[in-house]
């Protein structure tokens, strides 16, 4: 009888213990809630590979959430090439860097005049926010997806007193809608001279 009972108990748990490892964990749905909020913000998010540091071959998967460039914009930004750079967060500080921290990718940097008007920008992200891109798509921010240490306001923390996700979004949005502005403001004014 006891045989019998523990080779039902054993035949349970081989059918129920597949079942429970495919259920998504509280990462997992952390991860889709972000991605699914995001879409209705008006950003995009996809998955890239971005390098580990200069000269290395090896690359990590990252999240990277951009916003599209406005209409009205677009004609503007067009193949100019003060809109097709990306800067990189650096682990380690270095003169040469542009804030410390970022170092321009291999391709196009961005002209002199967006790259001090980015200054004291690039100081106000978070360290999760591993690289910054403008192309004639509009801005992008890769990031990690690691709770933003955001200005917190009342309502928005979840019970746990995490950062919420709409406030993640939110913030995201503001960055990203700045860099756009800054690089936008800077272009015309180098364009009026």
């Amino acid at each position: 009888m006891w045989m019998f009972i523990g080779v039902m108990v054993l035949v349970v748990m081989m059918v129920v213990g597949p079942v429970m490892m495919i259920r998504p964990t509280p990462r997992q749905r952390r991860l889709t809630q972000l991605r699914g909020t995001a879409l209705p913000a008006g950003m995009s998010v996809r998955m890239a590979r971005l390098k580990e540091g200069v000269g290395s071959h090896d690359s990590y998967s990252i999240a990277v959430y951009s916003l599209p460039v406005p209409e009205e914009l677009k004609k503007t930004i067009k193949d100019t090439p003060r809109f097709n750079w990306r800067l990189l967060r650096r682990n380690m500080s270095h003169e040469l860097h542009l804030a410390h921290y970022w170092d321009w990718e291999d391709r196009a940097k961005a002209p002199l005049e967006i790259s001090n008007s980015l200054l004291d920008w690039l100081t106000t992200l978070p360290k999760s926010v591993r690289a910054v891109e403008m192309t004639g798509y509009g801005p992008s921010l890769y990031w990690t997806e690691q709770a933003l240490a955001v200005e917190l306001t009342e309502g928005s923390l979840d019970r746990d007193g995490n950062a919420s996700i709409a406030s993640e979004i939110k913030y995201l949005h503001n960055k990203l809608t700045e860099l756009l502005n800054i690089v936008v403001a800077t272009h015309r004014k180098v364009e009026s001279i």
